[in-house]
């Protein structure tokens, strides 16, 4: 969601000191406005002034209004919904309101509405829409007024009637992309979120709306203004302050705690262990979460950055000069000084065996020959030989080091799997038209790339390839061993194939092949490549280096559980990276299929995911701005992170040739002081009441359906269904759900709940609305059975979205311990 704070009055770069610890925050402050008694400025006596402002709009498209005769219109001020009656103009797009900011005592500031009010005129009927993202109430539609115009100006007068003594919370309500806006209350600037007192009385309300480009063209195309105010109370106010100042004192208590004693109290089980002895290991604790070792036998929890080197992304690879050595130690102090105990990969020979552990790439997938796609033919005895090469060069000189961790053997590619993790093909013909078949962005996340965006499967593309190829003539065996003949094949299959070349036709015609049979072949042939992959890529580095860990393929996406299983036979760990907010949960998909852990090879808190997502729940408007998103998201996400039993440790994107900026880096330095502190936590078996805002993933409670075109006009497309992760939000009461159910385009209801010892049930009902970073339609209903260990809930859900069956993990934690939604 755009900010609701232009950027010219955002904050600067939040100071920390040496241990990069934020300074304590300061109680919110609540602003006294007076009611305006001098109503004369908003009653135009027709006179007709001529000044700089009338010159200022002459030319401008101005509203349908009755220039002389405009007196601006009384509303009264009713809890959280946007005041009725308005008049606006459409001014040149600028800062020009800024002489709006003076007290509504000063002349100057009187004689500015006086003279601009001749030229505005009431809100039409058609500017108000229903139901309005994110909270589905009555707003105005920005676009009914200004048409499609990139770049706008807005500015919209009313006078709101208070009635009684309160205490609100302004919510600046402007949403879309590219939509920030202003507002004063009797003459006084409210930021969103800002707190003010009113007494009974009149207070003029102007709006002042900024409309920039989209930069986006796919992004949702709504930009709406729902400014209004939301009663508080004093203790709400102060509940919210004390969970800011919570989150602020578990990391300055964690910078103070000496993890030292701590780890020493972690016991790991010798049955777990994985490596060599004298080098880094993985293990189990007696509690069951698994641990990174170090050669001396003592827990590590990984904090890396990758790509410390001259030439960026690339650099070793690049063959850049080393850096020199000042630069080396200067980057290293600075990586301790930030909490970070580990050099990602990427990271040039220059910065190895200085005390700091690091990691390794293969980049198996860049050695050829190729099939295509830099692809590689993983049955071509020279790709064997070619890896062998490239392992001597990268593994032999580390055999023996201390410092390595271990290797990556690639990062983020697939082996072109048709149906993967969460998608089902529902067939209604043996084969469809893949066209604009790749994926559309929903979240920037540059560097998620789509994998296999032309939708081709492992078996359909070896059978389409000169059969010469070693990774094709293995997919023939494959074909012929099990059905005897390329006829027999498409029968199975359900198409005709009069000869091997007919399914290279099928490929270059842009029809994929779906059906039942098909897709068990496909994945049966999977197992046989990924293994052959897994086998041989292991092989070669152990002959170079039988010391190090092998952490496995750097996935972008969670493949698979054919792929997983094979992955599983041969690493030590498995890899992945995460753009997410919601890092634990979606890494829950890989660690619940294989029982080895994790680490996460990138991760960024600078990304769309934690900068505009709307949390499940977050107070009338939003919060203040992106940055409060951005650092309450972060808190979250890390510490539900370091919590998760199977992660041993994350890697931030990237260092890459010059020093990172405060704003890439600060967040996690924050998180990295709290790491070993909430890995090392007990596990809390309190389940007693529950107060607080819950935060709940049904694994793959959303469902999505794609249309798959058959190839011939008239006959019934196939599905693809893809079920993904559905993120929700509950408040509970002592106990009790209220009866809301939050998140980000989506309203719901619990429609039943009961306790049974320690196992809650809810049924809940929700619907499913697109708005910004939302795309979904539809409604759901599930049945979720929970049961509580401190402030995680675990459990199972069954239901329906979309009238499509859904079932999988039910997943929650504690957000904060304040129930109220309006702070």
């Amino acid at each position: 969601m755009a900010s609701n704070t232009p950027p010219h009055a955002r904050a600067a770069t939040v100071p920390t000191d040496d241990r990069g610890l934020p300074p304590r925050p300061q109680p919110p402050q609540v602003i006294e406005i007076e009611p305006c008694t001098d109503h004369a400025a908003f009653a135009n006596d027709g006179g007709g002034v001529v000044s700089d402002t009338d010159r200022l709009f002459s030319g401008t498209p101005l509203c349908p209004g009755r220039p002389g005769g405009v007196t601006a219109p009384r509303s009264p001020l009713i809890d959280d919904q946007v005041p009725a009656d308005w008049v606006y103009i459409c001014p040149p797009q600028g800062d020009w309101p800024a002489a709006l900011g003076a007290n509504t005592c000063d002349p100057a500031w009187k004689a500015a509405i006086h003279r601009i009010i001749q030229h505005m005129g009431p809100l039409p009927p058609s500017a108000w829409v229903d139901d309005c993202y994110p909270d589905f109430i009555r707003a105005i539609d920005i676009n009914a007024i200004i048409g499609d115009r990139q770049r706008a100006g807005l500015l919209m007068l009313t006078i709101v009637e208070n009635d009684r003594p309160r205490l609100v919370r302004a919510c600046v309500g402007a949403t879309g992309e590219g939509v920030a806006a202003r507002l004063w209350l009797a003459g006084h600037e409210l930021a969103h979120g800002d707190y003010a007192r009113l007494k009974p009385g009149a207070y003029p309300l102007v709006v002042f709306v900024q409309v920039g480009n989209r930069d986006r063209p796919w992004q949702w195309k709504g930009r709406n203004l729902a400014t209004r105010f939301t009663e508080v109370t004093q203790r709400e106010i102060d509940a919210e302050y004390a969970c800011r100042l919570g989150w602020w004192r578990r990391t300055r208590d964690a910078a103070d705690t000496d993890i030292g004693p701590l780890l020493d109290k972690v016991r790991i089980d010798p049955a777990t262990l994985r490596g060599h002895e004298g080098f880094f290991r993985v293990g189990k604790d007696t509690d069951g979460r698994w641990w990174l070792i170090d050669p001396d036998g003592r827990p590590f929890y990984y904090k890396g950055i990758c790509a410390l080197n001259r030439g960026g992304i690339g650099g070793r690879r690049m063959l850049k000069p080393p850096l020199p050595d000042e630069t080396v130690d200067d980057w290293l102090a600075t990586l301790g000084q930030w909490g970070f105990n580990a050099l990602g990969c990427w990271t040039t020979p220059e910065f190895f065996e200085r005390g700091v552990p690091h990691t390794e790439m293969i980049d198996t997938f860049y050695i050829e020959p190729f099939l295509q796609y830099k692809f590689p033919d993983v049955f071509d005895p020279q790709w064997r030989r070619n890896l062998r090469d490239k392992c001597r060069a990268i593994c032999e000189p580390q055999r023996d080091s201390r410092a390595l961790i271990g290797y990556f053997l690639e990062n983020e590619r697939g082996f072109m799997e048709t149906v993967g993790r969460g998608v089902e093909i529902v067939a209604n013909g043996p084969v469809y038209v893949a066209d604009h078949v790749a994926e559309p962005r929903q979240v920037v996340n540059a560097a998620e790339p789509i994998l296999n965006a032309k939708r081709l499967g492992l078996l359909q593309f070896c059978l389409s390839l000169d059969e010469s190829l070693p990774g094709a003539a293995r997919a023939w065996r494959f074909l012929l061993e099990r059905h005897g003949g390329v006829a027999a094949a498409g029968r199975a299959w359900g198409i005709e194939l009069s000869s091997k070349l007919a399914i290279n036709e099928l490929t270059v015609n842009g029809l994929r092949l779906i059906s039942p049979a098909y897709l068990k072949d496909e994945q049966d042939f999977l197992r046989i490549w990924v293994d052959q992959y897994f086998k041989v890529t292991i092989e070669a580095v152990r002959e170079f280096d039988p010391n190090h860990l092998i952490l496995g393929v750097r996935w972008a996406g969670t493949p698979g559980s054919v792929v997983l299983e094979q992955e599983a036979k041969w690493t030590d760990a498995v890899s992945q990276n995460n753009y997410r907010a919601e890092m634990a949960w979606r890494l829950e998909y890989t660690t619940e299929q294989v029982d080895l852990p994790m680490l996460i090879g990138e991760f960024q808190t600078t990304i769309d995911s934690l900068w505009y997502v709307p949390n499940p729940i977050e107070p009338p408007g939003g919060y203040r701005d992106a940055e409060e998103r951005q650092a309450i998201r972060a808190v979250d996400c890390m510490d539900q992170t370091f919590a998760h039993r199977s992660i041993i440790g994350y890697t931030l994107y990237k260092w890459g040739g010059s020093k990172p900026g405060d704003d890439k880096v600060r967040l996690l330095w924050h998180a990295n002081h709290r790491a070993e502190l909430v890995a090392t936590a007990p596990v809390d078996r309190d389940s007693g009441s529950l107060t607080g805002q819950v935060f709940l993933s049904l694994q793959s409670g959303l469902v999505e359906v794609e249309s798959l075109p058959a190839p011939r006009e008239g006959d019934r497309p196939s599905q693809r269904i893809r079920h993904d992760a559905l993120y929700l939000g509950l408040v509970c009461r002592d106990g009790t759900w209220e009866p809301r159910v939050h998140g980000n385009g989506v309203r719901g209801r619990v429609t039943r709940q009961r306790r049974d010892g320690d196992l809650m049930h809810l049924s809940i009902e929700i619907e499913m609305h697109p708005g910004m970073y939302t795309f979904q339609e539809g409604q759901g209903r599930y049945d979720l059975t929970l049961t509580r260990c401190g402030g995680q809930l675990r459990g199972h859900f069954t239901g329906t979205c979309n009238d499509i069956a859904a079932e999988g993990k039910a997943l929650a934690y504690l957000h904060r311990t304040e129930p109220s939604t309006r702070v």
